[in-house]
């Protein structure tokens, strides 16, 4: 059974989590790590934020298990990919410039087409979540 909440739109990549874990929005990086440390430990954790998930958590006294990059953002997610060889295919298969954009067409498509032979860009830009458990 997946974590509680996975049903609100923004929140489907809680699919990803254990039954019972716990969903951490980063954004106020203090008031997350305080929350984290007041749980118990062995429970389950869920962060989301764009940046320092690997810091918040190291600080909260969370292990991270797995790590995934969201495209564009875990509000509204069209793919979600951990780092290395997933992230390749969805840099090759799924990324693509938005239909029926003329503004900045240019740009769209050489970032796409840079991210297709260096798909390591697509973590400095995208969301990211990361598994973890309390130690």
């Amino acid at each position: 059974m997946p974590a509680q909440g996975w049903q609100n739109p923004g929140a489907r990549w809680l699919l990803l989590a254990p039954a019972g874990a716990v969903a951490v929005d980063t954004r106020d990086r203090q008031a997350s790590i305080a929350g984290m440390r007041t749980l118990a430990p062995g429970t389950s954790v869920g962060l989301s934020g764009r940046r320092g998930l690997r810091s918040i958590a190291r600080h909260a006294g969370v292990d991270l298990e797995r790590t995934y990059v969201v495209l564009p953002d875990s509000g509204w997610p069209v793919a979600m990919a951990a780092y290395g060889a997933p992230l390749r295919w969805v840099a090759g298969s799924v990324l693509t410039v938005p239909s029926g954009q003329w503004r900045g067409h240019f740009w769209a498509t050489l970032a796409v087409r840079l991210c297709r032979v260096a798909p390591w860009l697509l973590g400095t830009v995208g969301h990211r979540v990361a598994i973890g458990r309390r130690r």
